[in-house]
């Protein structure tokens, strides 16, 4: 797992690192003789070939994710662990899918130009950005369709009304989450670039968090009460809505009144912050990240070490980077950005229905995951520190 973490944040930080990456995570696999592992260093190996960073990072940490959830659900079984492995199995199959539209490219030769057609709203960054078409929404559906059948079958052989409701919320989730259409108003474009310019849906949303909010709360149902199971749920659902953030922070309240628990106070204080200032999926990040803080703190307490302020450290230098991603590649509208096939000094952009937008052009031309790396350092020493740390308490 650690193995994965290490890999994933570290290969973003070269071009060629997922490679390496898969070379080294290889050789770990062998050395442990981990099928597990080796299957995640396959999937890895596969989003390197196939896709470019983030992809491959959030497979490695989606596979660390699953590992370490396995390694619980040995200890703790139930059918939270069953919906975690689908729904981010569907989620990062669905983002990947989503983030190679970056950019959408449509050479025109007869208009001589290159369109590209990025949304942006409510997005992280642009690298994070893709237009959804309708046949996409169309797709989700029958995805959503077939998994909720699946879902619908095993909850009827094990009777349980918690896979039943998930798979209601998701197929219902999906069905709602439509793409929004743009106004016409570009004649200057071909009927294929147009097309593409009417794919305005925000890819930030995705009726996947159902399943891993319902996850959460079968984990919570069959293990007891945990501070990061509200964060968990309220977290991914508040995407799903235009008001989640403002419903979702008085239910953490209240749960942090009831619960007196000071930790998850901190963590909706946090969130509510972010929904004020931010876009999504800046606040479903901050939850998140209040769930990673509060169950390491949960570990931390068994398995003191540096560690723990490295976790912390480089969580808020992630969120700080994804709010500045928000802040410099979000509005309330589409944008498009064209220039001429032959190279020229000129950029030109405008807003879908005919605003200028403001965009710098070194925004195309550098790197935009060049704010994430001290946060994937950091994180990664983490990692790193907590395995040295088990093997020196191993050792004694």
């Amino acid at each position: 797992m650690f193995a994965l973490v290490s890999v994933g944040l570290l290969s973003t930080l070269w071009e060629y690192g997922p490679l390496v990456g898969a070379g080294v995570l290889a050789v770990v696999t062998g050395w442990t003789r981990s099928v597990r592992l080796g299957a995640a260093t396959a999937a890895f190996l596969v989003a390197a070939l196939v896709g470019d960073q983030p992809f491959p990072a959030v497979v490695a940490l989606a596979g660390a994710l699953l590992l370490a959830a396995h390694d619980v659900h040995a200890r703790r079984p139930g059918e939270w662990f069953g919906l975690l492995a689908i729904g981010v199995g569907v989620l990062v199959a669905f983002l990947g899918a989503e983030w190679q539209a970056f950019p959408l490219v449509l050479e025109d030769s007869s208009a001589d130009i290159t369109f590209y057609a990025v949304h942006v709203e409510r997005s992280a960054s642009t690298v994070f950005a893709g237009g959804t078409s309708m046949s996409d929404w169309a797709l989700s559906v029958v995805v959503a369709l077939v998994v909720a059948v699946g879902l619908a079958l095993w909850a009827w052989r094990a009777r349980s009304l918690m896979v039943l409701a998930t798979a209601s919320g998701y197929l219902a989730a999906a069905w709602y989450v439509q793409p929004e259409v743009s106004a016409p108003g570009m004649q200057f474009l071909s009927q294929r670039q147009f097309e593409a310019a009417l794919a305005t849906a925000d890819a930030a949303v995705r009726p996947e968090v159902v399943l891993l909010a319902g996850a959460a709360v079968a984990f919570a149902v069959a293990h007891g009460r945990r501070d990061w199971v509200p964060l968990a749920v309220v977290g991914p659902l508040s995407t799903l809505w235009e008001y989640g953030v403002a419903v979702g922070t008085p239910v953490l309240l209240v749960l942090a009144w009831r619960w007196r628990s000071t930790r998850l106070a901190g963590a909706a204080a946090a969130f509510a912050v972010a929904g004020l200032v931010g876009t999504q999926p800046v606040p479903a990040l901050v939850a998140l990240a209040g769930v990673v803080v509060i169950a390491a703190h949960d570990l931390h307490a068994r398995r003191p070490g540096v560690w723990f302020p490295l976790l912390v450290v480089g969580t808020g230098l992630f969120l700080v980077a994804a709010n500045w991603f928000a802040a410099a590649g979000t509005e309330t509208s589409g944008w498009f950005a064209y220039m001429p096939l032959t190279p020229t000094p000129d950029f030109h952009m405008g807003w879908v229905d005919g605003r200028v937008r403001e965009l710098p052009p070194w925004w195309f031309s550098v790197d935009p995951l060049v704010v994430f790396y001290p946060s994937a350092l950091v994180l990664a020493g983490a990692a790193v520190a907590l395995v040295l740390r088990d093997r020196r308490t191993r050792t004694l």
